[in-house]
């Protein structure tokens, strides 16, 4: 037999054998998976699309009491819209200032009840700036009261105020091209212990603007805050609900004042003024009418 037939044959018999091999492999993986298909899933499971209830964790009522000390330039305008609107939603009294304290719980004194407006008391949520003062706060707030409050960086706290009222501030104003850098290296050439360190100031007029209950107060006339421009031709809850969440402070607390009067069934009328108030500022905004 020639030596090629002979390869052949040979070639023949080991693939023969090979196949022989894969197919009792075959036939044992297949016996194997059929017994144990009972455990086996050919599907990958999907992961569920919601978390599952919480059988051992039932909702707990929501705390109605709460007193936010609020503090300047740490974003606290934003957690004092937040309290505002739960409160409307949950109708609940908010502690207002009262008119000769401005939009502030007459700030620097130390906070009195005798701040508050006497048609937002007895309060259950206080969310404006304030000198902490604990017996005049616990006082006023119902026992059970949470008292919270933001403490930011201090430098990155003290940049924004030196930015925000370097126009105001006497102590600032001296500091030549507004300098952060300069009052750092000598802040006693600038500074004086008997200077009434206002926090308010006059607004700069801004034409641009449409919607004039969406400016927010600013001190200074190098700050250009403009402020939100609300749609117009629109109605309804939705764009009352978008109102609020652009509102600044001093609208929503006069808002808030005016809804608390009508509840409580008192008449608007001009206020009595405090015995010995501080010196008032410049009106941030006029009072114009706020929608209800």
């Amino acid at each position: 037999m020639p030596p090629i037939l002979q390869r052949l044959q040979q070639a023949t018999k080991m693939l023969s054998r090979r196949k022989i091999l894969l197919l009792v492999l075959g036939c044992s993986t297949l016996s194997l998976l059929i017994h144990q298909g009972a455990q086996l899933s050919w599907y990958p499971k999907l992961f569920p699309l919601s978390c599952p209830p919480l059988q051992d964790s039932p909702p707990r009522p929501k705390h109605m009491t709460v007193a936010f000390l609020k503090t300047h330039k740490t974003a606290g305008t934003t957690v004092q819209n937040i309290l505002f609107r739960f409160a409307e939603r949950h109708n609940l009294t908010v502690a207002l200032p009262h008119p000769s304290c401005e939009h502030q719980f007459c700030y620097p004194r130390n906070f009195s009840a005798h701040f508050v407006h006497p048609a937002t008391r007895p309060p259950h949520v206080l969310a404006s700036h304030l000198r902490f003062d604990r017996a005049e706060l616990q006082r006023l707030m119902p026992p059970g009261t949470v008292y919270v409050t933001i403490l930011r960086e201090p430098a990155a706290m003290f940049e924004s105020l030196f930015s925000y009222y370097n126009q105001y501030c006497p102590a600032f104003r001296r500091v030549p091209n507004a300098s952060l850098e300069a009052f750092l290296r000598a802040p006693e050439a600038y500074y004086r212990a008997g200077e009434h360190f206002a926090m308010f100031a006059h607004n700069t007029p801004a034409a641009q603007i449409r919607t004039k209950q969406l400016q927010p107060w600013q001190p200074s006339r190098k700050v250009d805050i403009m402020g939100y421009d609300l749609p117009s031709g629109r109605a309804g809850p939705a764009t009352e609900a978008c109102l609020k969440l652009a509102m600044p402070e001093v609208q929503y607390s006069s808002y808030l004042l005016r809804k608390q009067k009508r509840r409580g069934g008192v008449r608007i009328r001009p206020e009595p003024v405090l015995d010995n108030p501080p010196p008032r500022p410049i009106r941030a905004l006029p009072r114009g009418h706020l929608g209800h």
